[in-house]
């Protein structure tokens, strides 16, 4: 979510434009300060008429130790302060009266990242956690991303690893089975050495914390730093019944620190229990398992829903073939979704990663027969017909019933396989029916 904020009309004494430079800068660090009350990533710094573009992090406030982050934000862009300040206007004591525009990035509290299958939205989660945590890890990533992916990827991983390892980010996967005792707290029995007796042993019970709870009790002991809790397929567990009271006390304006803070006590260890406001909710839904407007009402009015669609751009254009016509995977992919889109709806296409990593023929053979094919199978219940609609009748293998009496060649007297053996020649035939 990007925010913008034009601060009023500013005036730097001349004064300090005759000192070193670092005095301007501290000024105008000041004066941004005062502004942000949040951790936020700035993204341009308009000075006047000059713009800064990519702005590094900026801490919650500007302490003595924090304004050398400020400065370092002053110093990051293309142009210095003396430069910005040239041509400004100036009032008859030289002083210069500047305009200041802060564009930031904020990142919402509770987030669920939306979209098909294999879509990316557990490598984004994992991302957006590492920024959230560590920017500039992040930041490190994000500039060598365009020309060097892969190295981006690592980078963010092992950010991503330690910051697992130091107990800053959990992650979890939910489940069917998933519970409100394992999330949030529960009771557990233990066997004690103790006989009571000469054939049994005594067995106790102890209150045993989820994982959100001891994320949480954590967040609450380090308030300067942020914690994430990562959420894979939110929508598989039964979201109600794990979260439970949980649901009122995610809301930003109830949590510690906020004028309308919630303390609730908890069903097992009767303790007053409130949500720090540094810990960080980051969800992922698979749409073709459930639509958004499946989940709880409660649940979709307390988060940002971010939809992560499929990117063919990420795909190869062309896959070259020796004697044979290219294949235009690219323009494969994107016809496959256009009719699923038309056939089901968008929440059912499929990811640009099914196909991302290809780079040889059987590469795409392989990528059809064992990933597309058998997710068309799932999304038409095995509706041969419609899975002709999209790939066409060359992957449909057509069989006579063997106690069929009729004469007539209707539909009904026949068995519908997809084909054992998918030929590349069907595949690039699929953007011309």
């Amino acid at each position: 979510m990007i925010k913008k904020l034009k601060l009023p009309q500013f005036r730097i004494p001349k004064h300090f434009l005759d000192e070193a430079n670092k005095i301007t800068q501290l000024f105008l660090a000041r004066i941004i300060g005062e502004q942000i009350d949040k951790s936020i990533k700035l993204i341009d710094l308009t000075i006047g008429d000059k713009t800064l573009k990519n702005c590094t992090y900026v801490p919650r406030s500007t302490t003595k130790g924090n304004l050398q982050y400020l400065i370092d934000v002053l110093n990051d862009g293309e142009i210095r302060i003396r430069q910005i300040l040239e041509g400004s206007e100036k009032n008859a004591e030289g002083d210069v009266y500047i305009d200041i525009t802060l564009s930031w990035k904020v990142h919402p509290l509770n987030l669920i990242l939306f979209g098909p299958p294999g879509t990316g939205k557990t490598y984004t989660a994992i991302e957006r956690a590492v920024e959230v945590i560590d920017y500039k890890e992040w930041r490190k990533a994000d500039n060598v991303r365009t020309e060097y992916p892969k190295k981006a990827r690592e980078i963010i991983k092992t950010s991503f690893d330690e910051l697992r390892k130091d107990g800053r980010i959990e992650f979890i996967t939910f489940h069917q089975s998933y519970s409100y005792e394992e999330f949030i707290e529960g009771i557990k029995p233990i066997i004690s050495s103790t006989k009571t007796d000469a054939d049994s042993n005594q067995i106790k019970y102890k209150i045993h914390f989820g994982v959100f709870k001891e994320l949480a009790e954590k967040a609450k002991k380090d308030l300067d730093n942020n914690y994430v809790l990562i959420i894979d397929e939110i929508n598989r567990g039964n979201v109600s019944q794990i979260f439970g009271e949980l649901i009122t006390l995610i809301e930003k304006n109830k949590r510690l620190g906020e004028d309308e803070v919630l303390e609730l006590t908890l069903p097992y260890s009767s303790e007053a229990f409130c949500i720090p406001p540094n810990l960080y909710i980051i969800a992922t839904m698979n749409t073709a398992d459930k639509s958004v407007e499946a989940l709880d009402t409660a649940l979709r009015r307390r988060f940002y829903f971010e939809e992560i669609s499929p990117i063919s751009t990420l795909i190869p254009e062309i896959i070259p073939i020796e004697g044979m016509p290219k294949i235009e995977i690219r323009k494969i992919f994107e016809t496959i979704n256009h009719r699923l889109e038309i056939l089901k709806d968008k929440d059912h296409q499929i990811g640009h990663e099914y196909l991302m990593n290809c780079k040889i023929e059987n590469d795409v053979i392989e990528a059809f027969q064992y990933k597309i094919i058998p997710l068309l199978k799932e999304y038409f219940y095995s509706d041969y017909g419609k899975i002709a609609l999209v790939l066409g009748d060359d992957f449909i293998e057509r069989e006579k019933k063997q106690d069929s009496i009729k004469d007539n060649d209707s539909e009904d007297e026949y068995f519908y396989e997809i084909k054992n053996e998918i030929e590349i020649e069907w595949i690039n035939k699929i953007t011309l029916i």
